[in-house]
């Protein structure tokens, strides 16, 4: 016997593959219709000073774009260069070297696996609009100590380079990029390199170095304005990128490394498993074992004997009455049928007369109960009988007690009294 109707199953059936679908769906797609929500100087960010419309022009332009949010250094090879923007100079007072220590580390990995490192120092600090968390509210230009902190762990200890804040940033040239005079809009706080031996400049201006190479294939953007959203399709900076990321590195992708803006994640199975959206789908799997196994284990054990077709004495014949009278159209008429038939059958048994009248007849009886001791109120029960709301379940109650009347009436001393 099932324990869900069939419209209720067909029902659940459509919500859990309606749900199932779902889940596939955001599983393939979901990074793509909601993505991570940021403000901040990162590839998922949509503000003034994130690289999301830096990652989205290189996809467009044919380049596969890997957004590492975990062992971002893996992915990276010769023709896949590691992309580090603006790590985050935030340092813990008690042990101040261990978050840049981290980046030197990434750096180190990078040069083992000769995969080429693109370095933007850091700008701005922001806070998020109260309105819009996913644009900023406020931004402040970071303390120049702070950022040349992140630029001396990062270039070797014999160059003597350092940060230059200028006014502006003229005669802008990138011959070492085949470009020559290049327009910049850097806004009113261009953020510069002093040159200094071991940098090649790649892109400079007459206050300083805004794109400069390092030993081997590491390249350092002083000011973030050539790649964030806020200024990327200004001036010639997309040309500027793709001739140094394409041009001079050769790459067919980039690997962004997000675990310095925070959002390193575990890659483990079971932290997949069990994160939206995927946990849709793992939920169906492990709702389907469980009825699976329900469904198995009703089946442990020696089966049930199968009740007898025909079980014996007259319990049947009742039963099968009051179901007759269940499934009439009118309760209520075949309980006065089956009233008026067992009064004829008594009458006939006891040679009453049946008189003129159905109420004659009646009448009759009813000196017979009480000559008897039947306690039954034919007429009581006739006239419930007449209502037209009768319910079912009343109408077979009722059709037991004139049963059991029949019965006694005609004196069946196998039956105990029911009338009552």
């Amino acid at each position: 016997m099932s324990l869900f109707s069939p419209k209720l199953l067909g029902v659940l059936l459509a919500v859990g593959l309606g749900t199932f679908l779902l889940g596939l769906l955001l599983a393939a797609f979901g990074n793509r219709v909601f993505g991570v929500q940021s403000y901040e100087a990162d590839s998922f960010s949509r503000s003034h000073v994130g690289h999301h419309a830096l990652a989205e022009w290189l996809e467009q332009s044919g380049l596969v774009v890997v957004r590492a949010r975990t062992a971002s250094v893996r992915h990276a090879k010769e023709a896949f260069p590691l992309l580090l923007l603006e790590p985050a100079p935030q340092f813990d007072p008690m042990d101040s070297a261990a978050e840049e220590d981290d980046l030197r580390k990434s750096l180190e990995q990078a040069k083992e696996r000769s995969a080429p490192v693109l370095i933007g120092l850091p700008k701005w600090s922001v806070e998020p609009n109260e309105r819009r968390p996913d644009w900023i509210g406020k931004r402040k230009l970071l303390p120049s100590p702070s950022v040349e902190r992140v630029l001396e762990r990062i270039l070797d200890p014999h160059i003597q380079s350092g940060l230059v804040r200028a006014g502006e940033c003229s005669a802008a040239r990138a011959d070492a990029l085949g470009l020559g005079a290049v327009s910049l809009v850097l806004g009113k706080n261009p953020q510069l390199m002093r040159p200094a031996e071991g940098l090649e400049g790649l892109v400079v201006c007459d206050q300083g170095l805004l794109v400069a190479r390092t030993s081997g294939k590491q390249v350092l953007v002083a000011d973030p304005a050539l790649f964030n959203n806020g200024s990327l399709a200004q001036g010639d900076h997309a040309r500027i990128l793709w001739a140094l990321l394409v041009e001079d590195l050769k790459a067919e992708g980039v690997v962004i490394d997000e675990t310095l803006h925070g959002f390193e994640s575990d890659n483990s199975l079971l932290t997949y498993a069990f994160g939206f959206p995927v946990l849709l789908v793992t939920l169906h799997v492990l709702l389907a074992a469980a009825l699976a196994a329900w469904a198995l284990s009703r089946r442990f054990g020696s089966p049930r004997k199968p009740p007898p077709e025909l079980p014996p004495g007259k319990r049947l014949l009742v039963d099968n009455t009051a179901k007759l009278i269940l499934a009439a159209a009118d309760p209520a008429d075949s309980l006065r049928r089956y009233l008026h038939v067992s009064m004829l059958a008594v009458a006939r048994r006891f040679d009453l007369s049946e008189g003129s009248s159905h109420h004659d007849l009646m009448a009759r009886l009813q000196e017979l109960n009480q000559t008897r001791g039947l306690r039954l109120d034919l007429q009581a029960l006739a006239l419930a009988a007449e209502n037209p709301r009768l319910r079912p379940t009343e109408a077979q109650r009722m059709a037991k007690r004139i049963h059991a009347w029949r019965q006694e009436a005609t004196w069946n001393p196998s039956l105990k009294s029911q009338i009552d």
